[in-house]
């Protein structure tokens, strides 16, 4: 018999002792024993160790498990039943074991998510890899502070369901904003969606992000959103309305052009000008409502920039437009200042990200009516 075997079976014994202190100070020899030469023990020995170390632990206060987690979490070849047991216990037991230990496989951790609070789920988004199985659980069942955690976590992949659902929550959280919008795997298509809620600052970026992707690329990812969209545009469909009448006339007599748009935004025709501007720029009409009531204005320089409209016609439809939908984000002089420094290429570009409904719509057969 080994010595180390000999050792456990005294342990085994020791195990029974009632005395606190001396349960602990067991759990310390037997932790030293294991960490010493942990990778020699064959698979009964082991098993004896889980066993006594699970057994002890236990009953013990949470200050002498603390003291064990801290020397087992970074343990390679430690116990898994141990493992799992701390990874269970209160967030100050679990905690180190959640973010470092490379014993926990996905199911431990996806249990743990099931059956633990937001606590342990911020754990385990701190850890070093993530895989996108784990990422969905935490997504599905995570609070805001946890998808912080998930989304600054460069070790974190995340499935396409995932992001989408991560972008959709940051509507509401600004904090998710600026670390979303730099992980290098969001696609350009979540970026241009996550344009109508996030600062100045942050759009430029967006654009300037996804100004240089191939177009191809893009062309394959507006065609993978396709299907959705078909879908929400079915539900919202509707007869032409007059204004909308008002503005295909136009176009089919080779009326449509920047200075009608400066006239009737002039005269308040507000409905005619959204009409108008999405027949311009070849947006849905949702899209050019966004683009409309957009606070921020940038999303006008784009769509004008996109068409080339002149410098002195966006000044007209800018002052009327932040008079109509307020003024946040960039005073006049510095959306001026953005206009003449955006180009027509970047801007198309963006724009055919905003068209995914229009091409959509175009599958769908039918006209998309403004909402009242």
């Amino acid at each position: 018999m080994s010595q180390s075997a000999s050792k456990l079976r005294n342990f085994v014994d020791l195990a029974k002792e009632p005395s606190s202190d001396r349960r602990s100070e067991l759990l310390r020899e037997v932790t030293d024993l294991f960490i010493d030469a942990s990778d020699s023990y064959n698979e009964r020995e082991r098993d004896h160790f889980n066993a006594i170390m699970m057994n002890i632990a236990r009953a013990m206060e949470q200050k002498v498990r603390r003291d064990l987690v801290q020397r087992m979490a970074l343990e390679p070849d430690a116990p898994r039943g141990i493992i799992t047991m701390l990874a269970n216990d209160d967030i100050e037991v679990a905690d180190p074991v959640l973010q470092n230990s490379t014993v926990l496989e996905d199911v431990d951790l996806m249990e743990v998510i099931r059956r633990q609070g937001q606590g342990h789920l911020r754990a385990i988004s701190a850890r070093a890899t993530v895989s996108a199985r784990v990422t969905d659980a935490l997504v599905a069942k995570g609070d805001d502070t946890v998808l912080e955690t998930l989304v600054r976590n460069e070790g974190a992949t995340s499935s396409r369901v995932s992001m989408e659902r991560i972008v959709a929550r940051a509507e509401d959280n600004k904090a998710l904003h600026e670390p979303l919008v730099e992980r290098p795997d969001l696609t350009p298509e979540l970026l241009n969606k996550m344009f109508w809620f996030v600062s100045s600052n942050l759009r430029q970026h967006i654009v300037e992000k996804t100004s240089a992707i191939d177009a191809e690329v893009v062309d394959r990812m507006i065609a993978e959103s396709q299907e959705a969209v078909i879908a929400e545009l079915d539900a919202a469909n509707s007869a032409m309305s007059e204004a909308e009448r008002f503005i295909v006339n136009k176009k089919r007599l080779g009326q449509l052009d920047e200075e009608l748009l400066v006239d009737l935004l002039k005269n308040r025709q507000y409905r005619e000008f959204i009409f108008g501007l999405a027949y311009f720029v070849d947006v849905d009409i949702r899209t050019a409502q966004r683009i409309f009531y957009d606070s921020g204005c940038e999303a006008l320089a784009i769509a004008c920039k996109s068409r080339n409209i002149s410098g002195e016609n966006f000044g007209v439809l800018l002052a009327h437009t932040k008079r109509q939908g307020g003024s946040k984000g960039m005073d006049t002089v510095e959306l001026l200042e953005l206009y003449s420094q955006l180009t027509v290429d970047s801007a198309q570009r963006t724009m055919r990200f905003w068209r995914v409904r229009e091409q959509a719509q175009g599958q769908t057969a039918k006209p998309l009516a403004l909402s009242a």
